[in-house]
């Protein structure tokens, strides 16, 4: 099926979701897919050389992550975020645990099965392989544990490290939570909840922002290549310690939005065109001038750039999602809302999971080809076969586990 040709009775249309918020998710796993390619998809080991391209864009496509980060913040905080807000109390933890689980692990699951016993292509042992050559790693993968220690945390499918971070902001939010209502129930007035609203976004700024000191001062390993090897550096800045930031902005968007909607905050009447600018020219200035040696290696979790790019992704989103209820939208979200975009925004998790693992098995077959027009062709084809293989993951293995879940929900409203 085409995706360009996708309507609104489609199988892929969601049943529910925020305008712009889909097409946001797709540019998210595109950037990360082409960067990939840019890294991986070559014959040879190195990276293809596509001038000033290879100097200032490919590299920094890499903040598909931090995107993919605020956006969790945003969008899981957000109900929580109206609770705190209206006074209203929080909403149940058991639906958030149950969507969780079945957004996440039956997709993950299958592709890492079928990657690591029928394709052979995950990480195992500092190279590409299947599981069968470690059982160690299936379980550890399986839970998301294997990167936890420096032995096994390179294994398994390669973007999984950034699934180990969000699991622990999933489990880590709930206590987030607590502290904000515990904070509300003091509150006379609604500015008062919006400061214990903020406060899990602090306590995450927090986090990350000591996890990045610990990496930087303490165990930095200055033999090695910064952020991306077997040493205890990169478990603590690849970790949820050194990552824990890139999710405080998205909070703070879920806190805005929820203000705004509500008409308890007003913005001035520019400020999209203002956020938008400013995304812009911080994303143009870190790309410019933050990347060193480490950030070329695709170090997302270099010291200061990570963070900067995080502002910047925080904006675009808040350009996007906070808006009035009677207010239009505006032509981002317009552009954001194209149908192949939200197609795309739809299988973006498992785009995400099995891109990596069909760049390994076409270039192992020999169906990569080296050289500047050779990576066109490389993204082209590999945009192609993965979005066919995410497709088919999101219709026989993500769709079935949320209808499952949508009717588990129905069924916990009617005891």
């Amino acid at each position: 099926m085409a995706l360009s040709a996708v309507r609104p009775d489609s199988p892929l249309k969601a049943t529910k979701h925020i305008a712009g918020i889909e097409g946001t998710r797709a540019i998210a796993a595109l950037s990360i897919l082409v960067y990939h390619a840019w890294l991986a998809a070559g014959p040879s080991e190195n990276p293809v050389s596509a001038g000033w391209l290879s100097e200032y864009v490919l590299p920094n496509l890499a903040v598909g992550v931090t995107l993919f980060f605020t956006l969790s913040g945003f969008l899981l905080y957000r109900r929580f975020a109206q609770g705190i807000l209206r006074g209203e109390g929080r909403p149940s933890f058991r639906p958030y645990f149950v969507n969780r689980a079945l957004r996440i692990l039956p997709a993950y699951w299958v592709a890492l099965a079928l990657c690591g016993f029928v394709l052979q292509t995950v990480r195992v042992d500092g190279g590409v392989g299947g599981l069968q050559d470690d059982w160690t790693l299936a379980p550890l993968s399986a839970a998301f544990l294997h990167f936890f220690t420096p032995a096994t945390m390179l294994g398994g499918i390669g973007p999984a490290w950034s699934l180990v971070v969000e699991v622990m902001f999933y489990l880590t939010l709930p206590l987030l939570v607590l502290v904000a209502v515990r904070l509300s129930r003091r509150a006379k007035t609604r500015v008062q909840r919006r400061y214990a609203a903020l406060a899990p976004a602090a306590i995450l700024l927090l986090i990350g922002l000591s996890g990045r000191v610990v990496a930087f001062a303490l165990v930095r390993d200055n033999s090695m290549p910064s952020g991306w090897s077997q040493d205890w550096q990169t478990v603590v800045e690849r970790g949820f310690w050194g990552q824990a930031d890139l999710f405080a902005l998205g909070l703070v968007v879920a806190v805005i939005s929820v203000e705004v909607a509500d008409g308890a905050l007003e913005l001035p009447r520019q400020w999209r065109a203002w956020a938008v600018t400013a995304a812009a020219v911080i994303a143009f200035m870190a790309a410019v001038h933050l990347p060193n040696e480490d950030v070329q290696r695709g170090q997302l979790s270099h010291f200061a750039y990570s963070p900067v790019m995080a502002v910047a992704c925080s904006l675009l989103l808040a350009a996007v999602v906070v808006c009035r209820p009677t207010e239009t939208q505006g032509r981002l979200v317009q552009a954001l809302s194209w149908r192949p975009l939200f197609a795309l925004g739809l299988i973006s998790y498992s785009l995400f999971l099995w891109h990596l693992p069909l760049i390994y098995w076409m270039r192992f077959h020999d169906l990569t080809v080296a050289g500047r027009m050779g990576f066109v062709a490389n993204v082209m084809v590999i945009t192609i076969v993965s979005v066919a293989i995410a497709t088919l993951s999101y219709l026989l293995v993500e769709r079935p586990a949320l209808a499952w879940r949508r009717r588990t929900q129905q069924w916990t409203a009617l005891r």
